[in-house]
């Protein structure tokens, strides 16, 4: 079989990464998080797993503490955006101290597991507040 020239192969490559699964990082979130890419990119996740699925408010599906929460280890995270465990901890770290998420240690299917929520005023402040610092926002929201 000939070997395909570069258009070919990059219509191919295009073809295959566009029904791969990725993640999308809101420039917002990379605003939110200071510049630091690997708290933007977690942080786009938490988020992910709040939005709604085709058949669910949500796809977080975890109630107590009068709110809703995921529940991730820290390989869950490096499967889903491949951030290292440090990164994870640290990036972690970074959206509790900004206010952005609140985490817990439960247990979950019988093993201790990170449970992580949103916390949803103080990220919808932060968005405003980013809104009125920016002459161009990168985002809307409601």
């Amino acid at each position: 079989m000939p070997k395909k020239n570069h258009v070919q192969r990059s219509l191919d490559y295009l073809t295959w990464s566009a029904s791969r699964r990725g993640v999308f990082i809101p420039l917002a979130h990379v605003d939110l998080c200071g510049s630091d890419w690997p708290a933007a990119v977690l942080l786009s996740q938490i988020v992910y797993w709040f939005a709604p699925s085709s058949t669910k408010a949500t796809k977080a599906t975890i109630v107590f503490d009068g709110a809703v929460w995921i529940a991730k280890s820290h390989k869950h995270f490096e499967d889903e955006v491949r951030l290292t465990r440090s990164q994870v901890t640290r990036a972690l770290g970074v959206l509790k101290e900004l206010g952005l998420v609140r985490t817990m240690v439960r247990k979950f299917a019988g093993s201790p597991t990170t449970h992580i929520t949103v916390h949803w005023p103080n990220f919808f402040d932060a968005l405003d507040a980013l809104k009125e610092e920016k002459t161009e926002v990168p985002f809307a929201h409601p």
